[in-house]
């Protein structure tokens, strides 16, 4: 009697298990994902605020198979994988913007004209407005011009737009200029006093901001004009370059058009740090508007930041809880605490900052979205965001 009992329960409790089975089967089937920005996101995590982890702070770190967060417990479903991960919490991260100080020759000879049609100056106001809107998001702009119109012909004032003024006001200060009885159109004084127009960007407090990259950009279509040296003439405008470059400000330099003294331009080119090894010129030569588009977008793309700075630390500044995803990717950007080739993140300014390749993609623009996540200890990644 006791063994046909026993033998009863088996066959109903495997019965009910193979149903329970189908049951669990069908659930999990009919589930749809919930996704948002491309990844799972779990039925718990619906409001403002919400953590990412489960009970305890904690998300399960599981590699079965899943079609959706509710198959992970207290973990997420990663979509690009289809298995459970810890799930992590996502870090607000924003990027540290640049700061850019334009100086611009706006001498009598940037009237002239050039192969494509129009002028000099009609180039480099579009050129620059079209820098502006394409890096507003990223870069703090400031804009001067050389000769200003303030005291003797080749002295400078104050920097009318210091970085971080508004690039839109920039930009409609530059078009207006375009009208030939706008007191900044370039019809005087005739004179290129570029060693006075780099010792003026000296005296913007923001390029020496320690918190983020600063550069400077020499736009000219000229040679220093030899009755200005108020300002030390080409020596010194190479020492002005200099004493940026030992600040951590590099200067970039465009030369426009065959005016231009080629030798001095390299040098100075040399001087800030960002010469063109193996180009024509250690300069950007641009002679046209294609050609003047090209440069200044290169320039800009190579001054973005390579650093996202956290509203909020790692728990005790652990860099091992931190991950790193470009784009949603399921594979993290990888860590390298040597600084060439990854990321690594800096307490002191509570910021992840990218080298080699990753940095590379970022100033190139193929990274559309960049997320720091939390991961749960012991090594175990996170679904990425």
């Amino acid at each position: 009697m006791d063994k046909q009992r026993v033998g009863l329960l088996g066959v109903l409790c495997t019965a009910g298990l193979v149903t329970l089975a189908a049951a669990c089967s069908s659930t999990a089937a009919e589930q749809p994902a919930d996704f948002e920005d491309g990844f799972a996101r779990s039925a718990g995590d619906s409001g403002a605020g919400a953590t990412r982890f489960g009970e305890g702070g904690v998300g399960s770190a599981d590699t079965k198979a899943c079609t959706s967060n509710g198959d992970c417990g207290s973990g997420e479903c990663n979509p690009a994988t289809r298995t459970c991960a810890c799930g992590g919490q996502s870090v607000a991260a924003t990027r540290v913007q640049a700061n850019l100080l334009v100086v611009l020759d706006r001498s009598c000879s940037m009237t002239d004209a050039i192969p494509s049609g129009g002028t000099k100056w009609a180039a480099s106001v579009a050129a620059l407005s079209q820098l502006m809107t394409k890096y507003e998001a990223d870069i703090r702009f400031g804009l001067t011009l050389f000769p200003d119109k303030a005291g003797e012909n080749c002295s400078q004032g104050t920097i009318p737009f210091p970085v971080g003024s508004a690039a839109q006001t920039m930009r409609t200060r530059l078009t207006q200029t375009l009208n030939q009885g706008d007191p900044l159109f370039p019809n005087g004084p005739c004179v290129t006093n570029i060693d006075t127009g780099m010792l003026q960007a000296k005296t913007d407090p923001s390029l020496f901001d320690k918190s983020r990259p600063s550069f400077v950009v020499l736009v000219t279509d000229g040679i220093q004009s030899p009755d200005c040296s108020a300002g030390g003439a080409n020596l010194g405008t190479l020492k002005a370059v200099k004493d940026l470059a030992l600040a951590g400000v590099g200067t970039f330099v465009v030369g426009f058009g065959a005016g231009v003294d080629s030798s001095f331009l390299d040098s100075v080119a040399l001087a800030g740090g960002h010469a063109r090894l193996g180009a024509p010129h250690l300069y950007f030569d641009a002679s046209d508007q294609a050609s003047l588009d090209a440069a200044l977008l290169a320039i800009g793309g190579s001054t973005l930041s390579c650093e996202l700075k956290l509203a909020t630390p790692p728990p005790g500044a652990n860099a091992d809880d931190i991950y790193v995803f470009f784009d949603g990717k399921p594979t993290p950007v990888p860590r390298d605490p040597a600084r060439k080739n990854g990321w690594d993140y800096d307490g002191t300014t509570q910021s992840v900052r990218f080298f080699g390749a990753p940095c590379d993609l970022l100033k190139s623009g193929a990274v559309q979205k960049e997320s720091v996540v939390l991961g749960c200890g012991a090594g175990v990644a996170p679904a990425p965001r």
